[in-house]
């Protein structure tokens, strides 16, 4: 091989491995946007909510607690299925050879996990609403710790 053709590869290795690098730090950013907040935090907002719900009238906490009863189960399992596609995500970025269809898929497939326990969410709130008086619905806004970074 002509010394031309060495620093060739050179830089062809270097930009693919660049390009490898790039990518899993830009799937790492992905991943943990959609992911859950470290185990401390995720303590510290549910002390915190708590701790509001307590604040409520009795009628009102339990208005809510009806709701929140009967949709835990499958809040868990779709908590359950996000982790599950994340995980598949790690798979993926952990093989050996990089497969970029693959990697859309298993984002894809994240995504959609992820909207529907928005979705979920948001019919539960509406669920609430709809139990609540209008009172009750301003005092459970008051009471609800705000989301970080509002």
């Amino acid at each position: 091989m002509s010394e031309n053709s060495c620093k060739k590869n050179f830089w062809i290795y270097t930009v693919l491995f660049l390009s490898i690098v790039g990518n899993v730090f830009m799937a790492g950013i992905l991943a943990g946007r959609y992911g859950m907040p470290p185990v401390a935090q995720r303590m510290e907002r549910a002390a915190e909510a708590m701790k509001s719900f307590r604040s409520l009238p009795p009628e009102t906490r339990d208005k809510v607690k009806t709701v929140l009863k009967k949709e835990l189960p499958q809040v868990r399992e779709m908590l359950g299925d996000i982790r599950e596609k994340r995980g598949n995500v790690r798979s993926v970025l952990e093989q050996k050879d990089y497969d970029k269809a693959a990697l859309q898929k298993a984002f894809d497939e994240l995504y959609q996990s992820v909207d529907a326990l928005q979705l979920h969410g948001q019919k539960i709130v509406v669920d609430m609403a709809e139990s609540l008086t209008p009172e009750e619905r301003v005092a459970l806004l008051k009471a609800m710790p705000k989301p970080p970074g509002l």
